[in-house]
């Protein structure tokens, strides 16, 4: 019966850790994921700028000729179109 219980009590504790992701701190496709708050502050300075109300669902962290690029996706692709970023802030076309 005790042994149920760990197990149990485990479970709930994995469970929970894995719910605990913030959802305003989107994960990209980089090893543990990008977050706003890791990006170059010149990248969050420009997404501000451009999107100052999107609400950001996916940011990917790619690499284009050699350049960082910061591919950020809205929750609203029709209202905020995703936007590209290198990495000094400047605003990429598609």
């Amino acid at each position: 019966m005790k042994i149920q219980i760990m197990i149990a009590m485990v479970a709930l504790g994995l469970m929970a850790g894995c719910a605990s992701h913030d959802m305003n701190e989107p994960r990209g496709k980089e090893a543990l994921g990008t977050r706003f708050s890791e990006l170059p502050p010149a990248v969050q300075n420009t997404i501000r700028a451009q999107r100052p109300n999107g609400k950001i669902a996916d940011i990917d962290k790619e690499r284009r000729s050699g350049r960082v690029v910061y591919e950020v996706q809205f929750a609203e692709p029709g209202l905020n179109p995703k936007l590209h970023i290198a990495e000094d802030g400047t605003l990429l076309s598609d």
